[in-house]
């Protein structure tokens, strides 16, 4: 069986959702890994744990 952590989940979802408002409020290009994370409020090793970069990231949202 197949069994995703939920705090994995969890995770992922804080910095999709941090993503996808950053770039509603100030455009794709002006993103970066930095502001992703502070949006979330989790830091940037947490992040490269789950993404590459903020191309991967945009993959999931």
């Amino acid at each position: 069986m197949n069994h995703v952590d939920p705090h994995v989940i969890r995770t992922e979802r804080l910095l999709i959702d941090a993503l996808t408002n950053l770039i509603l409020e100030e455009g794709y290009d002006v993103v970066n890994v930095r502001k992703i994370v502070q949006r979330a409020g989790l830091n940037r090793s947490t992040f490269y744990l789950h993404f590459r970069d903020k191309q991967d990231i945009l993959g999931c949202a």
